[in-house]
């Protein structure tokens, strides 16, 4: 069982799902573009024997919510503060957290203010460590933010694009298929624009990123898909080297890495010294 809570701050609406258990460590979960926290719902018996877990909303996503119009991103400060209400109400000392995709961003920038309290760190196609090359340009000024805003609004603009991008082999077969379902629907084009405008500064350095786990010993599990071309393989491995975390990469495309949910490896990497 499970209570649906939220937090509100600043004209931001954050909801979340707590599943409380006899333990006071606390597992968050946080999914990927176009998701909600019942993501989660199958995964969280294997680790509720174990701990407690709250399960989150991204904005824009569920049942969390910007209803200001003046803040067109999210600082990692703000994020923080956000978050630390939820540190508060529930009183955590130690926690771990497992991010999915674009949800890396909500984990990654959590290091600075956390680190010390942060016992596991799992990532699934993680994003967050600076911002790709189509992010980049989407996102990086005003002018560019016009552009994608007008292209997410015309979809045969976009449908070009990417026919174009995938007959000069910039993506394969699976990520154009990927990419026209969800260019297909004209909420999803606005859940894109606004996702990638709001999360744009919610990214850390891959220096300070492997600083922080290893000043603090933070176990680090990561998983990659040898079909991904969302997320640079080669970059997050070099980070698995340089800390010594776990790397596992499988035979998925972007969207079906949420499988590792049930790889026993993931499992074992939360429970092991807990049994």
């Amino acid at each position: 069982m499970y209570t649906e809570e939220r937090i509100v701050h600043d004209e931001l609406i954050l909801s979340y799902r707590y599943y409380q258990s006899e333990h006071s460590e606390v597992i968050f979960l946080f999914h990927g573009f176009g998701q909600t926290k019942g993501l989660f719902e199958t995964f969280v018996p294997s680790i509720l024997p174990y701990y407690s877990v709250i399960a989150i909303d991204l904005f824009f996503h569920g049942e969390s919510t910007v209803n200001d119009n003046s803040i067109d991103a999210i600082s990692i400060n703000r994020w923080n503060a956000l978050f630390n209400q939820i540190v508060e109400k529930h009183v955590i000392n130690r926690f771990s957290l497992l991010s999915f995709s674009m949800g890396s961003r909500f984990v990654v920038t959590l290091l600075h203010a956390y680190a010390t309290r942060i016992n596991k760190i799992v990532l699934i196609a993680p994003d967050g460590f600076g911002n790709n090359f189509w992010f980049s340009v989407a996102t990086s000024n005003k002018l560019t933010r016009s552009v994608f805003q007008f292209t997410m609004e015309q979809p045969s603009c976009l449908q070009l694009l990417v026919r174009i991008f995938g007959a000069i082999g910039i993506f394969n077969s699976i990520t154009k298929r990927f990419i026209d379902r969800n260019l297909k629907s004209g909420e999803h084009r606005k859940k894109i624009y606004a996702s990638w405008i709001y999360f744009r500064k919610l990214i850390i350095s891959k220096d300070d990123f492997v600083r922080l786990i290893c000043k603090n010993e933070i176990e680090l599990m990561c998983f990659c898909g040898k079909e991904d071309q969302l997320v640079s393989k080669k970059s997050v491995e070099q980070i698995c080297n340089q800390t010594s975390a776990h790397y596992l990469e499988l035979d998925l495309a972007h969207h079906k890495l949420i499988q590792a949910l049930e790889n026993r490896a993931l499992i074992e990497f939360f429970i092991s010294d807990r049994e």
